[in-house]
């Protein structure tokens, strides 16, 4: 237990394994982010936390936040405060209290936002300045960005620098047996995971590839269902995923042409919206159409 700041109504902090069996969570989300962070409370609980840490005063849930750690890194995937119980020091605590939880369990780094299927990959624009107080420094910025597919056409020359035999073409079943090379290098290892599970569950077909003979140079998923912020967007919101280049075919055209097929290919299917997350690509997506949504600060402490 903890006092308040002001040394009235104590505060309780306790922590509960995730999924949480406590549904004021979900509430206390709608009322301080719902209207910013519209999302579905089956979505809300599918964030990948392994630990929830609540709040109470006199028995009741005021605050939350989710936790999440793999190896050394850990994750404070969200943090919400119901607005009657803001700027009273709860926020601080909350997090505090999730740092000893993840320090106990030799987590040396700790990261606003990410961890398994995550809400935000950083701290939103306007949030940064709580984590800055409590110690985390930014590293970089990242962006999310959107397109209007009413207005989008496949860029002319989009596909005229492709090497020669490159294809882009969907996914095969017999792809599977070729997706562990092409995921080698190094900044393309940890998405082999994503791409094996949708070959497995039969969604091969929303797998783009480019292809050279029988070699993998680049991939990108398209999304039709399943966007974490879809209610912010009238219609129908798909998006590109996990867009990748080997590196031995990178600045030729391809990952440019990837991009542009599965767009257009959004557009055929009836999406309004385009949707990329966590990028850095803001000009070269820009080309294309694009437009930064939001901005993240990627946010860090260290806990040593």
């Amino acid at each position: 237990m903890t006092s308040s700041p002001n040394g009235a109504d104590p505060l309780q902090i306790e922590m509960h394994s995730h999924p949480p069996r406590v549904p004021e969570t979900f509430r206390i989300y709608r009322q301080s982010l719902g209207s910013q962070w519209p999302l579905s409370e089956q979505r809300f609980l599918q964030t990948g936390s392994t630990q929830v840490a609540i709040a109470r005063r006199h028995g009741h849930a005021i605050g939350f936040a989710l936790v999440d750690h793999q190896g050394t890194r850990g994750y404070i995937q969200i943090i919400a405060v119901r607005p009657t119980h803001q700027a009273q020091g709860i926020g601080s605590a909350l997090l505090q209290a999730s740092e000893r939880w993840l320090a106990r369990r030799a987590v040396t780094i700790v990261h606003a936002g990410r961890g398994r299927h995550y809400l935000w990959q950083g701290a939103p624009g306007g949030c940064e300045g709580f984590f800055r107080r409590n110690g985390y420094v930014e590293t970089e910025t990242s962006i999310d960005m959107t397109l209007n597919l009413g207005d989008y056409g496949h860029p002319a020359g989009a596909d005229d620098g492709l090497p020669p035999h490159v294809a882009i073409r969907a996914a095969r079943p017999q792809d599977a047996a070729l997706l562990p090379l092409a995921f080698q290098d190094d900044d393309l290892a940890d998405w082999l995971g994503i791409y094996t599970d949708a070959m497995a569950s039969g969604q091969h077909e929303r797998i783009l590839l480019a292809t050279l003979a029988d070699e993998i140079a680049g991939f990108v998923l398209v999304l039709t269902e399943g966007l974490t912020w879809q209610a912010c967007f009238p219609g129908k919101t798909g998006g590109l995923g996990c867009l990748g280049v080997r590196q031995a075919h990178r600045n030729r055209g391809i990952g440019r042409a990837l991009a542009a097929t599965a767009t257009s290919q959004l557009k055929r299917e009836g999406m309004t919206t385009s949707y990329v997350g966590w990028t850095w690509l803001e000009d070269w997506y820009a080309a294309l159409g694009y437009r930064v949504w939001r901005r993240f600060h990627m946010m860090q402490k260290s806990l040593r």
